[in-house]
This record gives C-alpha cells, sequence and structure tokens, in this order.
C-alpha cells in the first residue's frame, strides 16, 4: 500500500476520491490529469507539491469489502501475483475460510460463530470481519509477516489468501464490484468539473451502511443530491462553487461556459431587380427608317 506522503493530490491530479449519493450508493471519482476535486473529499493537495495530501482511510480496506462482495457473486477474481516475494515481504490480505469445523472451537465471538485457529494469525487491532459466514472472510489491515502468511496459506480451514496486491482497483470493462464509477475525460471542453458515468453500473450497488464505521465516514464526506445508478455525468459545477474545489490551476473555473452566441440576424427577402427596358429592337428600327428617309431624300433631289 501507499503511504500517505505517496498518495496522488490534486495539484499533481490523477486523484481518487468517493462520494456517497442519494441513495448511499457510494461512487468511485477519477480525476485523471485535469478534473477538479472537491477540497471536503480530503482528497486535495494543502500545499505546493501536495505534500499534505490526506489519506483519510486505508482504501486497501474498501477494496476488500468490494472484494469480498465480488468472491460471493462470482463477479470478481484476484489478479495474479506479480510483485510478491514469499520470502522476505509483508503484505495486508484477505482471508477466506472454508466452513468451520465444530470440534475446533477458540473461544468464540459473541455472535455465536465458531472461530477457527487461522485467525489468531491475525493480530487483533487489524483484524476485520468483511463477512461472518458462508464463507467467513476476514481481513488484516496489518501487513503480515512471510510466516504468518505461509501458515495461513497452509492452514486446513483456509480456502484462499488474497494479498492487497491483487486488488487493484478493477480497470474499466471490468466488474466494478458494487462501487460507482466516474472519470473525467482530460481536456473535456465541458471543464474541469465534469466527471462521466462508467457504461458498467454495478448490479449490486455497494451501499455506505455496508461499510466499516471509519470508511463510512470517510466516504460520505462527499455527498451528492443525485442517483448514480440514472446520471450519464455528474458536474461538480451543478454541487460547488469554484473555490469549493481543488485545480490544477486555482484560476479555472468549473465549467467552461460556451462563447456567446450572436442574435440571429433578421430575414430579408431579396427582390430581384425589375428587368432593363429592351430597348435595342426600337434603336434599330428608328435607325432602319432615317436611313431609308435619307435615301429616299437623295433620289428625289438627284
Amino acid at each position: 500500500m501507499k503511504a500517505p506522503s505517496e498518495l496522488p493530490a490534486a495539484h499533481s491530479m490523477d486523484t481518487t476520491w468517493f462520494a456517497v449519493d442519494a441513495d448511499g450508493h457510494v461512487g468511485r471519482f477519477e480525476s485523471s490529469e485535469n478534473g477538479a476535486v472537491p477540497k471536503s473529499s480530503g482528497r486535495e493537495d494543502s500545499g505546493p507539491g501536495g505534500e499534505g495530501a490526506e489519506h483519510l482511510f486505508d482504501d486497501f480496506l474498501l477494496r476488500a469489502v468490494c472484494a469480498a462482495r465480488g468472491l460471493v457473486s462470482g463477479t470478481w477474481s484476484p489478479k495474479e501475483r506479480w510483485f510478491h516475494d514469499p520470502s522476505k515481504d509483508h503484505a495486508c490480505a484477505i482471508v477466506v475460510l472454508r466452513a468451520p469445523k465444530q470440534e475446533e472451537k477458540v473461544g468464540g465471538y459473541r455472535e455465536g460463530f465458531v472461530r477457527s485457529s487461522c485467525e489468531d494469525e491475525i493480530p487483533a487491532q487489524g483484524r476485520r470481519i468483511l463477512r461472518a459466514e458462508g464463507p467467513r472472510i476476514l481481513a488484516s489491515t496489518v501487513p503480515l509477516s512471510p510466516g504468518a502468511l505461509r501458515r495461513l496459506e497452509s492452514h486446513p480451514d483456509v480456502a484462499s489468501v488474497i494479498l492487497s496486491e491483487q486488488l487493484w482497483w478493477p480497470d474499466e470493462g471490468e466488474p466494478l464490484h458494487g462501487l460507482y464509477l466516474f472519470e473525467h475525460v482530460d481536456y473535456n471542453s465541458r471543464g474541469p468539473g465534469a466527471y462521466d458515468a462508467s457504461a458498467r453500473k454495478p448490479a449490486d450497488p455497494v451501499t455506505v451502511h455496508e461499510l466499516p464505521p471509519d470508511v463510512a465516514s470517510a466516504v460520505s464526506r462527499v455527498q451528492l443530491p443525485v442517483r448514480f445508478a440514472e446520471v450519464t455525468d455528474v458536474h461538480l459545477a451543478d454541487h460547488f462553487q469554484d473555490d469549493e474545489c481543488a485545480k490544477w490551476h486555482e484560476q479555472l473555473p468549473l465549467r467552461n461556459d460556451p462563447p456567446p452566441s450572436e442574435p440571429p440576424k433578421p430575414y430579408v427577402r431579396r427582390v430581384p431587380p425589375p428587368p432593363a427596358p429592351r430597348r435595342a429592337p426600337f434603336v434599330r428600327i428608328a435607325l432602319a427608317l432615317v436611313a431609308a428617309a435619307l435615301v429616299l431624300a437623295w433620289w428625289m433631289h438627284r
């Protein structure tokens, strides 16, 4: 996972921020290079270069909640492990358990669920229950040691261990695991506040009430009075003032106003001028008569 100082800020853009709609559904917003970011989201930079960008919650936990839903519904599978070195790398992880054995009780939970001894490999301060049963799915928000990861993967109660590096946000065209996706297209003519909705809308959207309290509080910092399921785009100018959003240049307006159009010119019917009188035949006749008269006069005085 990235450390807070490594997270992108609105100053350098390429920022991921979240919002909740009128139905409590969660949207993920990708600013790309030029998109504006609401300052209330907590993802804006607070100084030159973005060193002060806030990381309000562990987005591994949000991705883990979405992944657990995808695992249960069969709409998601983890990516391959490309970088993890099992001999030395620590990692946060999702642990999917098999059906518990009744004879292997260690304490128990207030809810009455059987607890497997494998859960002791996850430190209590980092152990989060993503799904209580059918199957039981846990997450460790504390990086586990290589030894703990090996013991979990070899434990008979563990069906699979999914590392944090296998939980990248899905690319366009992949299942969204319950989150609505909105993206700003670079150099969008509608201004830096314009975000277009992905055509792939989740069939079973995540609601903010399903999330752990700290994650729910963080993603709810921005609440939009729209329904993500019904809109094709979200424009921040409809919900924020210009100075309430961080932009790559603070003087930019959220919305690019179209150039003023000129009023239509009044219609003027063009009437063609009347044709010029045809005088040429009469002139020729007159000249012929004059010539005839001259010839006649000459003949008579000859």
